[in-house]
């Protein structure tokens, strides 16, 4: 019996192995780093924090037009002005993208998931619906990677971007 290898699915079954193994931010990225030869990882490409000044409210994110969650709750753990989501875009050598999507809160940390899409990363449009009220943010990478979405009133966001990664104590 013959089986057709989908290269899309090992990439994604061993990627979300290490992701489900691994507990902290800093193994994974090790773990992925070490593996790039199999996995043809070019680099981490964007990421995404959802920050400060959610509370109960539900969250949709489409990068361009592609959905990378939907009716979310999100909630802002105000010690640290975090609402526990953190989603990292991988550049992939067959032009592809990986997007992983990770959350944590006060009791544990876990990796929701992993996607593969071709977004075009060099034309970025965030396209975040808070309460059914849709914002859009153009993404510039020359002024940094990072991106902190942040609520404001009237269910709007706020962007920021920089280019060294968000750190929470």
């Amino acid at each position: 019996m013959i089986f057709k290898v989908n290269k899309d699915l090992i990439l994604f079954l061993s990627i979300a192995v290490i992701f489900l193994s691994c507990s902290s931010e800093k193994k994974i990225e090790s773990k992925i780093k070490k593996l790039d030869h199999i996995h043809e990882v070019d680099s981490r490409v964007m990421g995404i924090d959802f920050q400060q000044g959610f509370m109960n409210d539900t969250v949709s994110l489409k990068i361009n037009d592609f959905d990378i969650f939907n009716n979310r709750i999100l909630n802002t753990d105000t010690n640290y002005n975090f609402a526990g989501v953190r989603i990292y875009f991988y550049g992939l050598k067959n032009d592809k993208v990986a997007v992983s999507i990770a959350t944590s809160n006060s009791e544990s940390d876990s990796f929701d998931s992993i996607k593969f899409s071709k977004i075009d990363i060099d034309h970025v449009i965030l396209k975040l619906n808070i309460n059914n009220n849709l914002s859009e943010f153009s993404v510039d990478l020359t002024k940094g990677k990072y991106i902190g979405a942040s609520k404001i009133p009237d269910n709007k966001s706020d962007f920021f971007q920089k280019h060294i990664d968000f750190a929470y104590d």
